[in-house]
């Protein structure tokens, strides 16, 4: 008797959870060619590691999960990114290379999206693009300026937040 009843109660949290993840939202990142991002990290241009897109894949995935309703689907296509700041390699210190904030050196992402409802239907599509030019200023007394891409996970943010949080 008691293990029937604790495989019930195993069978039960278990199908719980499952209602609970397939009634979530789904935020499907893709980033298209990121060899041909205007900056991605690495001085020169190249892309050698992946070093910002996990960082914004899951930031735009928790900002889904906090603002869309459960059972939207949201997918994201990143066609380019230009990070805050530049990397200057006078300003390094031995190995490593020193990205400096500056008024001209913005985020800037353009990145196309389709939103559907839980039954498939579109709610919302564009391209756009996105540009935080008052970075600097925004950010001044945040301590989102010492975050890993800050500054862009910022003007993400934004843009989530206009768009799909209500």
């Amino acid at each position: 008797m008691h293990r029937t009843l604790s495989r019930c109660h195993l069978l039960l949290a278990l199908t719980l959870s499952i209602l609970a993840l397939s009634s979530r939202a789904n935020v499907e990142i893709e980033f298209v060619d990121p060899r041909q991002y205007t900056d991605i990290g690495e001085y020169g241009g190249t892309y050698a590691s992946p070093g910002p897109l996990p960082v914004f894949e899951r930031h735009l995935q928790q900002l889904g999960q906090r603002c869309l309703n459960a059972g939207d689907n949201l997918r994201i296509r990143i066609l380019d990114i230009d990070l805050a700041g530049r990397l200057e390699w006078w300003h390094s210190s031995g190995y490593s290379v020193i990205r400096v904030m500056r008024a001209v050196t913005w985020p800037r992402m353009t990145l196309e999206y389709r939103l559907l409802d839980s039954n498939g239907r579109l709610k919302q599509q564009a391209e756009e693009s996105l540009s935080d030019m008052n970075y600097l200023l925004r950010n001044r007394l945040r301590t989102i300026s010492r975050e890993s891409y800050g500054y862009d996970k910022t003007m993400l943010s934004r843009w989530f937040q206009r768009h799909f949080c209500t």
